[in-house]
């Protein structure tokens, strides 16, 4: 379960308790939380710059933030005012199909976009942020953060299974205090960095699909693999890489979750 946070004033050595709001749904405007994070997406991680806010996929859905990180990698932030239900892990996997796609050109235009109005373009924001040139590959990899008050069981028996094996998602769940006119917010990670950092060593990393097209021209099979992977890619809803190979998943007809 996600760490339950309780928030308490301390004054003159006294403890004055802090009412936690049950749900983000109570927060008076509805884009609230959104603007927020936009603002200062350092509430859920100190590894991200916003490129995109509402940006709209080929398939007409919305997400609702796009981030980059350090290593030059997209995130989609997904934001639920209430508890998220199982139904939010086929959505946000939805989203990634259509971001594991997206060139370096593509995410310039997201990004440049967004930012013209903020003047600076995204080479400047990201040295800016952190201190070195942007990459020179965009997109190598791909990563989901769904944001939300809470999370129902399901959904979190699937995230922590999806991290697990190679699918890098993750959950941070928001408890919004109020006291008067003072408003407070505080986070945790369903699964923490220090969980990720342990579950890198003892697993192995996984491969990218450049390492993999290598190893297929190194044994012979380069057109072989590339006829593969760009036959199976869109039949399935999403692909990932594993330790050795590519794994491609979908929706089951009939069915509201994705087989492996």
């Amino acid at each position: 379960m996600p760490q339950e946070i309780r928030l308490w004033k301390v004054r003159d050595k006294n403890l004055e308790r802090i009412s936690r709001v049950e749900s983000l749904k109570q927060i008076s405007k509805e884009e609230y939380l959104e603007d927020l994070l936009e603002h200062d997406i350092s509430i859920i991680s100190d590894d991200l710059i916003v490129i995109g806010r509402q940006v709209e996929t080929d398939f007409g859905k919305v997400i609702d933030l796009l981030c980059l990180n350090r290593d030059g990698d997209l995130v989609i932030v997904e934001l639920k005012k209430g508890k998220a239900p199982r139904d939010v892990i086929v959505q946000v996997l939805e989203y990634a199909s259509w971001v594991d796609d997206l060139s370096y050109e593509d995410i310039l235009e997201i990004a440049n976009d967004y930012l013209k109005e903020k003047q600076p373009a995204l080479e400047e924001i990201y040295h800016k942020k952190f201190g070195s040139p942007l990459p020179d590959v965009l997109n190598e990899s791909h990563q989901i953060l769904i944001v939300a008050s809470d999370l129902d069981a399901q959904a979190e028996r699937v995230i922590k299974y999806l991290s697990q094996y190679g699918i890098r998602i993750n959950a941070v769940t928001l408890n919004y205090f109020r006291a008067g006119d003072d408003e407070f917010i505080a986070g945790a990670m369903l699964v923490p960095k220090g969980e990720e950092e342990r579950r890198k060593t003892k697993r192995r990393r996984y491969l990218t699909y450049d390492e993999l097209m290598v190893i297929a021209e190194d044994n012979g099979v380069a057109e072989l693999y590339s006829m593969l992977v760009e036959g199976l890619t869109p039949l399935f809803d999403y692909r990932g890489t594993t330790l050795s190979s590519i794994a491609f998943c979908g929706l089951r007809e009939g069915k509201n979750e994705y087989d492996f």
